[in-house]
């Protein structure tokens, strides 16, 4: 039984992304793209989203995957500075995918 409730995002044999919710006492769940969009950060985004309405308001979750541009934003520090930032970059310019981050 896993200690931890944990998010993994990765590829399906068909291509399509998904994700496996491993909750802590051992049950799991698998939630796949539905294809609605357009951008592969868009969806990487998205299926972490999906995934974590999942657990309890307040639960804690470990997400894994192996998109740079997920873990960069989170595990990097670009989403505080940004949120910080109103959500403008460094540039001055606005934050792509900035509604889904937000959410």
């Amino acid at each position: 039984m896993s200690q931890k409730n944990q998010v993994i995002v990765g590829l399906t044999e068909q291509n399509k992304l998904a994700a496996m919710l491993c909750l802590r006492d051992g049950r799991r769940f698998k939630i796949e793209d539905d294809g609605s969009y357009p951008t592969p950060n868009r969806t990487e985004l998205n299926i972490i989203i999906i995934a974590l309405r999942k657990f309890k308001p307040k639960a804690i979750v470990e997400v894994y995957c192996n998109s740079s541009y997920v873990s960069n934003m989170f595990n990097g520090g670009l989403v505080y500075k940004w949120e910080k930032n109103g959500w403008l970059t460094q540039k001055n310019e606005t934050v792509k995918n900035n509604d889904l981050i937000e959410d």
